[in-house]
């Protein structure tokens, strides 16, 4: 069936293609494989733009698309759209489901076609409407959890929920919590993931890291939500070490869908070995480990912290970033970047590497998916330099990132600037990825984190936008940063920024200009005494 929608923007294409042929398939852009598209508390919302790239067509040869789109994987009943435009935004929001799980899964394909015929479609993409990817209760708002790691053997670790909810200031209320429950799990929640949804039922999982557990050897552990008003996590699967003191689990991440099946993935490392590994989601929600992603060379002191570095060259499948760090030799520090692609395997070998720019022993200590900076469709990418207060933003492209940064970001005077990076959603809502980048200073000056909003062209700069600086000095603030999306459904991402040092973890809504200074929306404090709380917050 036919539907009517704005096919403004776009550029017609043209040149080099023989006029007797068929063209070539389009490319998707956007949304991109895996999205999220718009909140259910916000009406307008959920209109997604749809964005591909042309195929080269003979000079002065018409072209037009097709574009279809549904809730059905076959697209047997699909909405479908002509245009001449390359770009097409649908009119009014989409349907989606109002009751548990909120929101509704959509696919989409285009194909070009010319007086000589049509191009076959591009391959299905997939993107959630009015879903959000930390969303416990599956009730439209992002949620956040906070790890309490025990300081001593007397008490369990502890990992709180706090649920999202309308309003101007967070309301600091337990949701729920899951606990280490016996000896040998210790350091459980040093790391934690929004794991999104492995197993394609509608609500958040969640991945939390013990890297102290079975005599550090260490493990990861995986638990669904059953969508209640009071998280009551399921204990789902175990994830354990492969070697002897390596201490996996010490980083934990979601990567989205690197084989592009329509499940989410999530990645663990090892704190005391150069090791990440890649697990993959399926409809049982058992995670079966598809690769393991190595440094290949032994040495002291090396860790491996994995990340998702979303999908950097715009081929629909995500991708995943591991970070080898070593604390006593410069030439191990690097990021190496591993392509998703279909199939039940990942390929092991790195698609390519990032080096620091200058000599520096810190590079690679933070590494992060930035969103989509530019709005050009391509995943980006963020690297801390703490020990030269720098982070360096990578750009993606057909061809993947640019092994020199594109942004250099200069911590100004600050020290440690770079320790700490994250994606911070899209904090003014100008449908462009921010960056947060933190700077904890324990002794001598508070830390703080700098907010640098994304753009088109000359827009992005290495100025930050804005800047929240602790409220006290030596509280850790700023050495943890969660990324757990829209907490009031308002349409703008928040920042999550913990003081471990100091048992808070602070609150930092988004709005429509940053450099205003009211923008804190809360704090949370520690429920219980001996433990360390703010440990870890989930990030998307």
């Amino acid at each position: 069936m036919a539907a009517g929608g704005s096919g403004g923007g776009g550029g017609m294409t043209g040149g080099g293609a023989d006029p007797g042929q068929v063209p070539a398939v389009p490319v998707p852009r956007l949304p991109m494989n895996g999205a999220d598209v718009g909140t259910m508390r916000k009406s307008g919302s959920r209109r997604p733009k749809f964005v591909w790239e042309a195929p080269l067509v003979a000079p002065g040869q018409t072209i037009e698309y097709e574009i279809q789109y549904s809730t059905d994987m076959a697209l047997s009943e699909a909405v479908s759209v002509r245009t001449e435009r390359t770009e097409y935004q649908v009119d009014s929001d989409l349907d989606v489901e109002l009751l548990p799980p909120v929101g509704k899964r959509y696919y989409w394909r285009v194909r070009a076609c010319t007086p000589r015929g049509c191009s076959r479609f591009s391959p299905v993409s997939w993107f959630n409407v009015g879903r959000v990817r930390c969303d416990f209760n599956a009730d439209g708002y992002d949620d956040v959890a906070v790890s309490a790691v025990s300081v001593t053997s007397s008490r369990d670790d502890v990992v709180y929920f706090y649920y999202g909810q309308a309003g101007a200031e967070f309301e600091a209320m337990v949701n729920g919590e899951i606990s280490s429950s016996d000896d040998a799990t210790r350091g459980f929640g040093s790391s934690l993931s929004c794991a999104g949804d492995v197993d394609g039922d509608g609500l958040a999982d969640i991945l939390v890291g013990a890297p102290s557990s079975d005599a550090h050897n260490g493990e990861a552990r995986l638990y669904f939500s059953d969508g209640g008003e009071d998280f009551s996590g399921r204990f789902v699967d175990r994830l354990s070490g492969m070697r002897e003191d390596g201490q996996f689990g010490g980083s934990v991440a979601a990567v989205g869908d690197v084989n592009g099946d329509g499940f989410d993935d999530v990645a663990v490392g090892e704190w005391a070995a150069p090791y990440a590994y890649l697990y993959m989601g399926d409809a049982s929600g058992r995670l079966s480990r598809s690769v393991e992603l190595s440094l290949g060379v032994s040495a002291q002191d090396l860790s491996a912290m994995a990340s998702s570095a979303g999908d950097v060259n715009g081929d629909g499948f995500s991708d995943v970033m591991v970070s080898f760090v070593s604390s006593s030799s410069a030439r191990h520090q690097t990021v190496r970047l591993y392509s998703g692609g279909p199939g039940a395997t990942l390929d092991a070998e790195p698609e390519m590497e990032l080096m620091p720019p200058t000599e520096d022993s810190s590079f690679a200590s933070a590494a992060a998916s930035a969103g989509d900076m530019n709005g050009d469709g391509f995943g980006d990418v963020i690297v801390g330099s703490p020990g030269i207060d720098r982070a360096y933003i990578y750009l993606g492209s057909p061809e993947g990132l640019n092994p020199v940064p594109d942004l250099t970001l200069d911590g100004q005077g600050s020290t440690s600037f770079g320790l700490v990076v994250a994606s911070a959603g899209d904090m003014n809502g100008d449908g462009f990825g921010d960056v947060a980048v933190g700077t904890a200073d324990y002794v001598g000056s508070p830390g703080a984190v700098y907010v640098y909003a994304g753009g088109a062209g000359a827009a992005l700069d290495n100025r930050p936008d804005v800047a929240f600086h602790a409220p006290a000095l030596g509280d850790g603030f700023g050495s943890v940063l969660g990324s757990s999306g829209d907490l009031n459904g308002d349409g703008y991402s928040d920042l999550v920024v913990a003081a471990p040092s100091g048992d808070a973890v602070y609150i930092f809504l988004g709005q429509s200009d940053l450099r205003t200074p009211d923008v804190e929306g809360g704090s949370v404090s520690q429920p219980l005494s001996d433990l360390t709380f703010g440990a870890a917050v989930s990030r998307r």
